[in-house]
């Protein structure tokens, strides 16, 4: 989806608004979380990416998803702000290239 696309362009918004690593988090997450709720309508009555074998696909994922989650938490308290920082605009260069490609 096109979309997808808007991780990069995002990052860059982000980044440009001086937020703390906490914050560009929380900011991201909700951000497309309202997104794909808006999309999800289309994903169901439209497109039929979602049925009832992906639900139950996305029952099953859902520990490894906690557990990631907690991974994910766990390694960006380690990381500092400065290098946090960068690994983001390394990461949104990567996929900014990837784009054109």
């Amino acid at each position: 989806m096109v979309g997808n696309a808007a991780g990069p362009i995002f990052n860059v918004y982000v980044l440009s608004q001086d937020l703390t690593k906490n914050k560009m988090i929380g900011t991201t997450a909700w951000f497309f979380l309202l997104m794909n709720i808006v999309k999800l309508p289309f994903h169901i009555f439209m497109w039929g990416t979602v049925t009832w074998g992906t639900l139950r696909y996305m029952l099953l994922m859902i520990p490894f998803i906690a557990f990631g989650s907690m991974l994910g938490v766990n390694f960006v308290r380690k990381i500092n702000e400065m290098w946090y920082k960068r690994i983001i605009m390394i990461m949104t260069a990567i996929a900014a290239i990837r784009l054109f490609i």
